[in-house]
């Protein structure tokens, strides 16, 4: 959540996404990873397929995790969770990486977009 009296970008969507990954790899600070070899065509470097001890797994950015080569710890909380967006609806940017942006829509809800699903826009 964006601490108050921060800058909060605002972002109109301009083209409608949905959930790939369904149970999506949600990990607290500390906890170990495996990464697992998966193709990757470039488009959005930085990101390692990680699954964590529960099963589930998805992309990570690997900047997020501790050093290592087969497994990591987070140093930061992170979930892998994507967000149903509709063209024309607004969110708010959280963060950013690597193509990706994590956002905060009108209900709330909290996830990953691609960077190219929106624009920048005044409130």
């Amino acid at each position: 959540m964006p601490i108050a009296g921060e800058k909060v970008d605002a972002m109109r969507v301009i083209a409608s996404y949905r959930t790939q990954y369904h149970q999506p790899i949600e990990v607290d600070t500390g906890t170990r990873v495996s990464f697992h070899d998966r193709p990757d065509d470039g488009e959005f470097p930085g990101w390692k397929w990680a699954q964590a001890d529960d099963g589930n797994a998805g992309w990570v950015p690997r900047a997020f995790f501790g050093p290592g080569q087969g497994s990591a710890v987070a140093l930061r909380p992170y979930s892998a969770r994507e967000l149903d967006v509709e063209i024309g609806s607004c969110v708010r940017l959280i963060e950013e990486f690597s193509g990706w942006l994590r956002v905060i829509d009108e209900a709330g809800r909290a996830g990953w977009i691609p960077a190219s699903c929106v624009e920048r826009c005044d409130r």
